[in-house]
């Protein structure tokens, strides 16, 4: 007889006697294939299954496996035992359209026998609200999930080994329970599914009748989630003809799903499903059914349909033919047939639409294109996918998928999937990611002394030089200068593309000239150009769902980014000849190379450490540095070398009144003012900066105190003038700046002038990743190395009156401009690293199918180059050589 009122969670707390098991009813409907035949209605899936490795057939097994999930309506599918690395799962991914999966890394050079690689399918409505996804090892991976109400969820993917690998296995359960732990202590709902290759019905009589047998080591996995109050809501397998893990006659439950006590108050059933017949595995499946009540209020299916509604079309240059290029020419000088002396009788803001209008009705008309929207699935040929899984050289670019925003508030964190929420939350971030901290002077007059000097206009420059600056451009200037700009660039809000403009024909180039001379003569940009398009992308950690850790990509209109570089052109080309800038900093200026100031540290270096010298090396780092640029201080700073009215004007018009949207997957952010900075994606941003700093280090450069001397050899005549020394206080490269002295006490009087520099400007400096090393200070074997404090100058601006930096050891190799250098000479480190890139190379090439010819080619085009940057300041031996190149 079936006791239809069987209750899991009394029979744990109120257990048969062992005596009476044998005869105990169990309700064996919910283990019929039938069962739950639709799902249950509002409700939830968590299941485990054990596919037995995807290397056999994985393309029929991936699909198989998506089909039972879309039938079953599972939720969250944990699948162990794949044997495949992230990067073959993320490949076989591409095929299925209704899940998102999630997979562990896999570690096979240690443990052949139990590979392992689990991963976590996730409906695609639900996958929106991944937070973070760990790989604890090749047997655990947690996925965490954010809902409304503050409400999480963490779910557990685990495959814990046999007993023949009795390491591993230890290994794995004790990470299990400690990242328990953790989701315990952290407030999460959590779940675990998989295949714990143990039997609860034989731990049950032992944890109810021997708790001193219980507490075990050997027990201590069942033994913590049943003492902590873990739910498995199937019920206990006492018939051989029940289970999960079939093999020749032997029937046991070793997949399970457990639930936390937070979640198991809406739990509603389990199910084992018998998928034998479907040839996946000796394994079935184990389900777990929750009341959806507990996700529904945040769940937007409507926006999963919007999702998939996006879409946008690509040109395919790659493919067009020479001949459609002149097709596309032709055209478009077939539309703009308006009279010249009209055209260039309108406003410049009614130029650009009518040119930007013809060229993309040109593009549509002619060149070939094709839609592509966000849930395309490529359809490659099935040899040609089996190579592309175990190719070395294929990598998945790194790439954000903004459909979701984690707020990490100390005691209300929260993960936003609604399309408002997510669009005013981006858009609040990037308007505001520099604070303007600094009252703006109205004034170089209202500056204090040391600044108000150096703002002043330099005498040295006469206005003379710029005469031709704005002078309009020959047509021949501006082809050349279009034909300079890259290929393959993303496009701006327009979509018109480098690759177009260099098409253009006779006629729309000489109306597109008109344009740019317009815009030249106003000393003024059109209104369209002020409009942008920020793509966020992945700094090199993961993101995490968290918009700090993305780095913002401004997309510019193209027409406008080679107006400014014509521009640009013309004003380093004047800087270059007449010397302007006096701070040394020479980046984005003609012959302007990294090398000069790696050469010259290396140089110092080997000085002090020959003649025994005291030298301190200081690098600071800007936070932010374009983006915090006040455009007020630039216009002082254009002003002090003497640029005329008209091109400071057209220099800050690049950068007011412009207004930023931020690509999400649900569509464009609204439009937004931005506050402050210059774009990094405009040309001539670099130079900007290069011109905004130059005050600092012109200061830094007159009031010199104790610098670093580089002498000339003693055994060379004494020069009867000073110029074989040579004094250096600061080495800079673009925003890279190193202060160098030969005491702590005139290091001290540079910091404090910077402070007050970047009080002025608004510019952030992080103090937390200044670096410090000096062969002055007490020399120690410990590992512990005590801070050095900076006492700075309290001036009118500075209110920092200490900095504290922890030195690098004189032993540890430091980094300046990418290359590495060591106080007391040694190359181990630089040798070490050139070893590694030699065997990363080798390792990445070495299952390739690549001809010779391909190995050679990216021999000198990659791994050449990368290793005479590395090697500018250091010289191997012959011996070095070999030991560093064995492994190619």
């Amino acid at each position: 007889m079936m006791d239809n009122n069987f209750n899991y969670d009394s029979f744990v707390r109120n257990p048969p006697n062992p005596v009476d098991i044998e005869n105990l009813s169990l309700p064996d409907s919910l283990f019929s294939t039938n069962s739950l035949s639709p799902p249950l209605f509002n409700s939830f899936t968590i299941s485990s299954f054990n596919i037995n490795g995807l290397k056999m057939h994985p393309h029929n097994k991936i699909e198989l496996l998506n089909n039972f999930f879309s039938l079953k309506q599972i939720s969250f599918g944990g699948v162990v035992d794949t044997y495949l690395h992230p990067k073959q799962m993320h490949f076989l991914a591409k095929r299925l359209s209704n899940c998102t999966i999630f997979s562990s890394i896999l570690n096979t050079s240690q443990y052949i026998r139990s590979s392992g690689g689990v991963s976590l399918f996730i409906e695609n409505s639900l996958a929106s609200h991944v937070h973070t996804y760990t790989s604890l090892s090749s047997h655990l991976l947690s996925v965490d999930l954010y809902f409304k109400g503050n409400v999480k969820l963490h779910i557990f993917v685990v495959y814990i080994p046999p007993t023949s690998d009795q390491a591993l296995r230890d290994n794995t359960i004790d990470l299990l329970i400690q990242a328990l732990s953790d989701a315990k202590r952290l407030g999460f709902h959590h779940a675990v599914c998989g295949d714990l290759n143990m039997h609860l019905d034989h731990f049950y009589p032992i944890f109810f009748n021997q708790p001193q047998i219980a507490f075990k080591r050997i027990h201590r996995l069942f033994n913590f989630l049943l003492s902590n109050g873990y739910v498995d809501y199937t019920p206990v397998n006492f018939s051989i003809s029940l289970g999960t893990f079939h093999r020749a006659d032997i029937v046991s439950r070793i997949d399970y799903v457990w639930s936390c006590p937070l979640l198991k108050r809406f739990l509603l059933t389990s199910v084992i499903f018998d998928v034998r017949d479907t040839d996946f595995s000796n394994h079935n499946t184990v389900t777990t059914y929750y009341d959806r009540s507990f996700l529904f209020s945040s769940i937007k299916m409507a926006c999963a349909r919007q999702l998939k509604r996006c879409s946008h079309r690509i040109f395919l240059f790659d493919a067009v033919t020479p001949s459609q290029w002149d097709d596309f020419s032709a055209h478009i000088d077939k539309l703009c047939h308006i009279s010249p002396t009209i055209f260039a009788s309108w406003h410049v803001n009614r130029m650009c639409e009518y040119l930007h209008t013809n060229i993309i009705a040109g593009v549509n008309a002619v060149l070939p294109a094709r839609t592509v929207s966000n849930d395309h699935t490529p359809q490659l040929p099935k040899d040609l996918e089996t190579l592309l899984q175990h190719y070395p050289l294929f990598r998945s670019c790194r790439r954000i998928v903004l459909d979701r925003v984690f707020i990490d508030h100390p005691t209300a964190p929260q993960l936003l999937t609604d399309l408002k929420a997510i669009s005013d939350a981006v858009v609040n971030h990037f308007q505001n990611a520099v604070p303007i901290n600094s009252t703006l002077p109205s004034h170089v007059s209202v500056l204090p002394a040391r600044w108000r000097s150096e703002y002043s206009p330099m005498d040295a420059v006469t206005p003379d030089i710029y005469e031709t600056l704005l002078s309009p451009p020959s047509l021949e200037k501006w082809i050349s200068t279009v034909s300079s700009m890259p290929n393959g660039k993303a496009p701006g809000p327009s979509m018109i593309t480098y690759e177009m403009l260099k098409h253009l024909g006779p006629i729309a180039n000489s109306l597109l000239l008109l344009l740019i001379r317009k815009c030249f003569a106003s000393a003024n940009i059109l209104d369209f150009w002020r409009q942008a398009m920020v793509f966020p992308i992945p700094k090199p950690h993961e993101w995490h769902c968290q918009l700090k850790n993305t780095h913002p990509i401004t997309l510019l209109e193209v027409i406008r980014k080679s107006f400014v570089k014509l521009f640009y052109n013309q004003l380093s080309s004047i800087f270059a000849t007449h010397n302007v800038l006096t701070g040394g900093n020479f980046a984005r200026l003609p012959g302007g190379t990294c090398r000069d100031p790696i050469i010259t540290l290396e140089s110092i270096i080997h000085n002090a450490k020959h003649n025994k010298s005291p030298l301190w090396i200081f690098s600071q780092d800007i936070s932010k540095a374009f983006d915090s640029v006040n455009l007020i201080m630039l216009k002082f700073a254009l002003k002090r070398i003497r640029l005329p009215a008209s091109a400071i004007m057209l220099i800050l018009s690049l950068f007011m009144n412009c207004s930023n949207q931020v690509f999400t997957a649900h569509g464009d952010t609204p439009s937004y003012w931005v506050c402050i900075g210059i774009d990094q994606g405009e040309v001539i941003s670099p130079l900007l900066w290069v011109i905004y700093i130059d005050p600092l280090l012109t200061v830094l450069h007159k009031e010199m105190m104790d610098p670093y001397i580089l002498r000339s050899p003693t055994l060379l005549p004494p020069a009867t003038d000073d110029t074989s020394n040579i004094a250096i206080n600061n080495l800079v490269f673009m925003d890279d700046s190193t202060l160098i002295s030969s005491s702590k006490a005139r290091l001290e009087h540079m910091l404090s002038i910077t402070e007050e520099f970047y009080a002025l400007n608004n510019t952030s400096a992080n103090h937390q990743k200044y670096v410090l090393i000096s062969n002055s200070l007490p020399f120690t074997t410990t590992s512990t190395i005590s801070p050095v404090d900076f006492d700075l100058q309290l001036f009118t601006l500075n209110r920092i009156s200490s900095i504290f930096v922890t030195p690098i050891s004189i032993t540890s190799s430091f980094c300046f401009l990418g290359v590495w250098f060591n106080l007391n000479g040694s190359r181990d480190f630089v040798k070490k690293q050139i070893a590694s890139e030699c065997n990363s190379f080798a390792a990445t090439l070495r299952l390739a199918r690549l001809s010779a010819q391909q190995v050679v080619y990216l021999y000198n085009t990659v791994l050449i180059p990368k290793l005479e940057y590395q090697m500018q300041v250091t010289h191997l031996s012959e011996k070095d050589c070999r030991t560093a190149m064995r492994s190619i």
